[in-house]
């Protein structure tokens, strides 16, 4: 399971190759971010090896970012980011698979669900659209502190993502004075999102253990 773990910062070390900087930094934490949802949403743990794969993939990705020029705190920021997103991969994935989904499927629907969170710069505004013009700001704004990958571009890579020019140009809430998303709120709420729906998996399991016990011993 190490190895497995580790493809996260492999991956990120691999983009780091092809250039360095903040914006560098930028695109090898995105990649393992990327890798550690693929990789935890279609990983089959037992709890010990869940926690085990997730502090040593975070570690790693953390790590990956400080040898390449983060600061201490921006390797926190990238590790915390690596768990948060993880775990909710780890739990989307075993609520989908208690429920009667194949594992191959629950793992897909995970997978989407957290590159949405990845890319929600991208999407926040033309959802944002079709709401009424009083909640438009504040899903937009929502939509912003779940993007891991700004979170990371700001809080562990210092690239200020919403500047670059692709996007600047491209994105209408770049130009904006929304609040930009921070690391240890983004890596919170996916934490929470993956342990609400581990903890659900677990009760469903336990109730269905707990039901079947019951009609095997009967009245």
């Amino acid at each position: 399971m190490a190895f497995v773990a580790a493809l996260p910062a492999l991956a990120g070390a691999l983009v780091a190759a092809f250039g360095g900087g903040a914006e560098g930094r930028f695109r090898s934490g995105l990649a393992a971010l990327a890798v550690a949802a693929a990789v935890f949403a279609f990983a089959q743990l037992t709890l010990r090896q869940a926690v085990a794969s997730l502090a040593f993939g975070a570690a790693a990705v953390g790590a990956l970012l400080w040898a390449g020029g983060a600061t201490p705190e921006g390797a926190l920021a990238a590790l915390v980011l690596c768990a948060g997103v993880g775990l909710a991969a780890l739990g989307l994935a075993e609520l989908g698979r208690v429920v009667g989904a194949p594992p191959v499927a629950s793992g897909a629907v995970a997978l989407a669900l957290l590159t949405a969170g990845l890319t929600g710069l991208f999407w926040a505004d033309p959802l944002a659209e079709r709401l009424p013009r009083a909640a438009r700001w504040g899903v937009r704004q929502a939509l912003l502190h779940l993007d891991a990958g700004t979170a990371l571009a700001y809080d562990a890579a210092r690239f200020d993502r919403l500047l670059d020019l692709p996007v600047y140009a491209t994105v209408p809430l770049a130009a904006t004075s929304i609040e930009r998303p921070r690391a240890p709120v983004t890596a919170a709420l996916w934490g929470a999102l993956g342990l609400t729906c581990a903890a659900s998996a677990a009760g469903l399991r336990t109730l269905r253990r707990s039901t079947t016990a019951r009609r095997t011993i009967g009245p």
